[in-house]
């Protein structure tokens, strides 16, 4: 979702294979830079495989998981998530901040425009 620059990436249940494919597809297409967001809600709750390539291309600067305790036992979230892209150093990264609704609540972005927004828990 854009909105006046602002970029929201919904991850849904858009698994592993399917961000490979994507990844390849967006790079393949010159159009990488397409998937960066500003905000992004992870892919089925981080309770499934997924590609730490995809998110920092993503590159954004907010990610919510809506998610349980049960977050902290999946290797998703713990070693792909955290290790590969939350604690890992690569190029131009963004990430600010990682909310896990269990321990955050409830997430909002408030924007006006790309250069323009911010978010907050209530």
């Amino acid at each position: 979702v854009n909105y006046k620059g602002f970029r929201y990436y919904h991850g849904a249940d858009n698994h592993a294979p399917n961000q490979r494919r994507n990844l390849e597809d967006f790079t393949a297409a010159g159009r990488l830079e397409e998937l960066q967001c500003h905000y992004m809600q992870a892919n089925h709750h981080f309770h499934g495989d997924l590609l730490p390539e995809m998110i920092r291309a993503i590159n954004p600067v907010a990610v919510l998981v809506p998610a349980d305790q049960a977050i902290y036992s999946r290797s998703a979230y713990m070693v792909d998530y955290i290790q590969g892209v939350a604690e890992a150093d690569y190029e131009n990264k963004r990430l600010k901040d990682t909310f896990v609704s269990y321990t955050s609540g409830t997430v909002s972005a408030l924007v006006n425009s790309g250069d323009d927004w911010h978010y907050e828990t209530r």
